[in-house]
């Protein structure tokens, strides 16, 4: 049992005056978790664990009020239940294969840095392969027993296996996602892979039905996504955000969402004007002031309609949600930043990352990869725990 690494936490849903310990989280700040996003969101209409990446879709959050948190090593039906106030699913699509990455805005001023330290992300660069680090989670601790889950805990000898696309076609591993050798099991997604310094760089997605390996979802590649998510929840908390929040560099891009061929559906402009007419030069990448705050760059985060200044709303499926991207120009192609392309037809910085894939999910919150079907697509289970407490007995934290 793992009763020192309190930044990871436990996610529970509450049904039938009971709540299911799950998944797994990691406490970025007081009242902000980042999980994976098949913890909170329903899949197509819910009734069936097969999953297609090349149809199959995100639907219906779940209601945040069913969501809560726990740092307890082992939660009971006496544990302080953290809840939820607000889910926030990666922008850009909800294809199920490469956006497996949620955020958590808790309610009030969330969990108190006596009871939980807050656990830093990686932002500014992807893994090296044969990098070590250590796989946290609440997850079965032995894959032949169904009940041996439920209770946090942490492997410190992983290590990354490969990275993106360079890893094995096997591994069905998406451009912003990793595959690490680690123990992950059923009830372990959302889970941290953190570094030497104890920061999490990967959010555990899905793994091998014998829990020898794991596809993690990097963290860096969603900076703009979790920076602009953590100023919301500042202020929603009323504490004034970290360093990691405001501090600059080479953010990754919104997640794998869209190609450079993507058709003219689903941009938007923005600024005051409402025509996205840029200040200036047409094409700058320079994150304007505004609704974003004068320190955090508008690129990557979500929106459904006008985003900030020079920047546009565009979405890979033609609807929202979408991400906030620069404009671009002719008279600028180059100007778009790294992961991105300029699109001449929408005059927008879009993302170059492909999102074709396949999957199967089954059951539970860690994806877990299988034999290639008669179609060349993958199959793969979604493990999600089942521990249940007593609604009835249960402290809540209420907003």
């Amino acid at each position: 049992m793992d009763t020192t690494t309190k930044g990871v936490v436990a996610l529970a849903r509450a049904a039938h005056s009971l709540v299911a310990v799950n998944c797994s989280g990691s406490l970025l700040a007081p009242n902000l978790v980042l999980t994976a996003r098949h913890c909170v969101s329903q899949i197509d209409d819910g009734t069936t664990p097969t999953v297609s990446c090349d149809t199959s879709q995100f639907t219906a959050k779940y209601n945040p009020r069913e969501l809560f948190v726990s740092t307890d090593a082992q939660p009971t039906g006496d544990s302080t239940l953290y809840a939820i106030k607000e889910v926030r699913e990666a922008p850009g699509s909800t294809d199920v294969c490469g956006y497996d990455f949620a955020l958590l805005i808790l309610s009030g001023t969330g969990i108190p840095q006596s009871e939980a330290k807050p656990i830093e992300p990686v932002l500014d660069h992807a893994p090296g392969v044969r990098q070590a680090f250590s796989a946290v989670g609440y997850g079965l601790q032995d894959p032949q027993d169904q009940q041996s889950f439920g209770t946090r805990m942490r492997f410190d000898t992983s290590t990354v296996t490969c990275v993106g696309s360079k890893c094995p076609q096997l591994y069905d591993a998406e451009d912003d996602e990793w595959v690490g050798k680690s123990p992950v099991c059923s009830g372990d997604s959302g889970g941290p892979a953190l570094d030497a310094e104890g920061r999490v760089f990967g959010v555990t997605s899905r793994g091998d039905d014998e829990c020898t390996f794991a596809i993690y979802s990097n963290v860096a590649n969603w900076a703009d996504f979790v920076r602009s998510t953590a100023v919301v929840a500042a202020k929603s908390g009323g504490y004034a955000p970290a360093n990691w929040v405001t501090a600059t560099g080479t953010a990754g891009a919104g997640g794998a969402n869209g190609s450079a061929g993507a058709s003219a559906a689903g941009v938007s402009g923005g600024g005051a004007d409402g025509a996205g007419a840029a200040p200036g030069v047409a094409g700058t990448t320079s994150p304007p002031s505004g609704p974003a705050g004068p320190t955090v760059d508008p690129l990557g985060m979500s929106c459904t309609g006008e985003c900030p200044g020079a920047y546009k709303c565009y979405s890979a499926t033609g609807t929202p949600p979408g991400i906030c991207v620069p404009q671009c120009s002719s008279a600028a192609p180059d100007s778009c930043p790294e992961r991105y392309a300029c699109s001449m037809s929408l005059g927008a910085c879009i993302p170059t990352q492909p999102t074709v894939k396949t999957a199967h999910l089954e059951a539970s919150c860690a994806l877990s990869p299988g034999l290639k079907s008669s179609h060349g697509t993958s199959a793969l289970a979604l493990l999600l725990g089942l521990g249940l407490l007593r609604l009835g007995r249960r402290r809540r934290q209420l907003p």
